[in-house]
């Protein structure tokens, strides 16, 4: 969703929210975009303990839905005086908590005790549960832009995280970044990626195994996990020569040979 600068922002609506029983406004309330903010009311508010979610969860229990109605249009300048006069107003009747003009502030913080009931509700998830959250959230975030300022935010954690680490956990996460690729860490990087031969085989070369049934040796080689049967042989060397020519196909330089 693009965001709005508050610079853009041309009119600021005052909307109430009137219950079907009393045909009464129970609600008022600011938003530059009113539709969007009465779905907020409906799908994720009534889940706080206020007085505005009770009344709303008492309505849904019964099959009913508020009315959204504009009140008044007014401007980015303007908005709290305007909101802090209706909601005066109409105040005999409103589930408000506050005289108005306060809004919803970027970076409001938790009460302590909604955190520590997150913390216990986090903990308690499966961790099947964890991961279709993390898959649902990348999903979400994938081809999308960040804003300057949550650049700025990630920017900011980063370094408090990295300024708390120990030398010895800063090390362990640089390490791999200092590796020089000799022949050597290629050749145990090859042997890790083609596996290396199997200690019970009945072969001496790799990927060659004698087959009782048939009287023959036969040649298999593992690829994305996967294992590839190569076809039998008369002689092991036949064999062994196979899984060579499968390996420098599937592997190339990182092939893992059984002659050189």
């Amino acid at each position: 969703m693009k965001e709005i600068k508050l610079s853009q922002v041309k009119v600021v609506f005052i909307y109430g929210l009137i219950c079907p029983l009393s045909n009464k406004i129970r609600y008022i309330g600011k938003s530059i975009n009113p539709k969007q903010r009465f779905k907020k009311h409906i799908n994720y508010e009534i889940k706080s303990d206020t007085h505005k979610a009770r009344w709303l969860n008492k309505l849904i229990k019964q099959g009913l839905m508020p009315e959204l109605v504009i009140i008044e249009e007014t401007s980015l300048d303007q908005w709290q005086e305007r909101e802090k006069y209706w909601i005066e107003y109409y105040k005999n009747d409103l589930t408000n908590e506050t005289i108005g003009g306060d809004g919803r502030q970027a970076g409001w913080n938790h009460k302590q005790e909604s955190i520590d009931k997150i913390i216990v509700a986090l903990k308690q998830r499966s961790k099947k549960c964890r991961r279709a959250a993390a898959k649902k959230t990348s999903i979400k975030l994938t081809g999308g832009h960040a804003s300057e300022i949550t650049k700025q935010r990630f920017s900011v954690s980063h370094i408090e995280y990295w300024n708390n680490l120990s030398d010895r956990e800063r090390e362990k996460r640089t390490s791999h970044l200092l590796r020089v690729w000799t022949n050597e860490n290629k050749s145990n990087l090859s042997a890790t990626l083609t596996g290396s031969k199997h200690k019970n085989t009945t072969s001496k070369y790799r990927g060659v195994s004698w087959f009782k049934r048939d009287e023959c040796w036969r040649t298999w080689i593992y690829y994305n996990g996967k294992q590839k049967h190569l076809g039998y042989f008369q002689t092991e060397e036949e064999a062994a020569l196979a899984y060579d020519e499968a390996a420098k196909i599937h592997y190339g330089e990182f092939a893992n040979l059984n002659f050189k």
